[in-house]
């Protein structure tokens, strides 16, 4: 009988040590500063995305400009998709996401631009 006790103390007391290790850890006082370096890496690449499909559709024409996909690091994806509408009004969708490596979060910016033809 004592055996099942001591046994059942012994997987709370586990549980519970490995829960208050993972909240330390997702609290930790790097954990604000990763998630703004993050949001300000996410906005920079989102605007860079931006950039890259206005030069395209400049320097080549729609249909090869609609979805540019890139990681520029580790766990970064960014991607853009062009939705034309008409013929002068372009639909521009940018998305950038990233894993947090200390809180193990999904940080992700999504951008949508209306673009106009001259």
């Amino acid at each position: 009988m004592c055996r099942a006790f001591c046994s059942f103390y012994a997987v709370f007391l586990l549980a519970f040590v490995s829960m208050c290790i993972g909240t330390i850890i997702a609290l930790s006082p790097n954990a604000p500063f990763s998630h703004i370096h993050a949001y300000t890496q996410l906005q920079l690449y989102a605007k860079s995305m931006y950039e890259m499909h206005i030069l395209c559709i400049k320097s080549f024409d729609v249909a090869r400009c609609q979805d540019i996909v890139f990681s520029p690091q580790a766990h970064y994806h960014i991607q853009g998709h062009i939705t034309p509408f008409g013929d002068s009004v372009l639909l521009l969708d940018v998305s950038a996401q990233v894993r947090n490596p200390i809180t193990s979060l999904q940080q992700s910016v999504i951008h949508r631009h209306i673009l106009i033809k001259k």
